[in-house]
């Protein structure tokens, strides 16, 4: 089982016991662990006085979780070395705004902790109730199996800790289909062209099943769904229409540029997403890679 007994709780500007929060303190809580509440400081900024506001916000939080503090430089090479000295089971941080032109191009901290933190990182966004009532894992089948049941771990121990329900989902997009169904002109070859969509649907379904059976003993309600689309519009459609509280999926991207260059489906799916995204490091990552 995955434990996050150590969480980093990153905060942009003045600290706020809102959701957020408490569901970071929630987790701590239910794996038994801690949370490191870090404050990000810049140019002007006096790291003491940030610093002994911390906390004094820290000692007014509940002791839902053991919670300390630490100052870290904005600065983003500063910050991803600090983050991987720091030993961290999970980064997490409130979503910034991402509906700028400038923050498409050049990212922001949300996406470069997404493709440079050491560790798994939780992005959230408001949604109702501190706790996870539906988690959907989005498996691609184009990663090795250890990547996979790394990310399906994470998934499955979320949602026993949250007592939640877990849809295992599978996107798969069939390349030129609109071209197929433009040669289609009679209804015979249009039927054909969906006998065969359903044939693979069903073959990729069949290859999740492997996939899940070793967390058949864990007491999770697991979901299969696999349905064909664009990657990022399908699972945030997907999530949206079963109420998904918490999207959880892999990311190799290393780089905002990369991301921009070969497409991110993590970060395309972050900046459409409601509800909270948790983005899982291939098995061996490391920052400086």
């Amino acid at each position: 089982m995955t434990c996050y007994r150590r969480i980093l709780y990153l905060i942009e500007g003045e600290p706020v016991r809102d959701p957020a929060l408490e569901r970071v303190l929630g987790l701590a809580a239910a794996f038994e662990g801690e949370v490191v509440l870090g404050a990000l400081t810049g140019a002007g900024d006096d790291p003491t006085a940030r610093h002994t506001r911390l906390e004094a916000f820290a000692r007014s939080l509940d002791g839902t979780a053991p919670a300390t503090v630490q100052v870290f430089a904005r600065e983003r090479e500063a910050l991803i070395r600090a983050i991987a000295a720091g030993g961290f089971d999970l980064v997490a941080k409130k979503a910034a705004p991402d509906d700028s032109l400038t923050s498409y191009l050049f990212g922001t901290l949300d996406t470069l902790l997404i493709e440079r933190a050491p560790a798994p990182v939780l992005i959230d966004k408001p949604v109702p109730g501190v706790r996870y009532g539906c988690i959907l894992a989005a498996i691609d089948l184009t990663d090795d199996g250890a990547y996979e049941a790394l990310i399906l771990e994470h998934a499955v121990s979320l949602a026993q800790a949250e007592e939640a329900r877990l849809v295992v989902f599978h996107a798969w997009h069939l390349e030129g289909e609109e071209e197929l169904r433009g040669r289609a002109f009679t209804q015979r070859a249009r039927a054909a062209v969906e006998a065969m969509k359903r044939e693979e649907t069903e073959q990729r379904r069949r290859r999740l099943e492997p996939l899940v059976r070793p967390f058949s003993d864990r007491g999770v309600r697991v979901e299969l769904v696999v349905e064909e689309g664009p990657p990022a519009l399908t699972i945030v459609a997907t999530a949206e229409r079963l109420g998904a509280e918490l999207v959880v999926l892999g990311t190799h991207v290393r780089s905002h540029l990369e991301g921009l260059a070969l497409g991110s489906t993590a970060e395309a799916v972050l900046r459409r997403i409601r509800c909270a995204l948790l983005a899982v490091k291939p098995p061996g990552f490391a920052a400086g890679a």
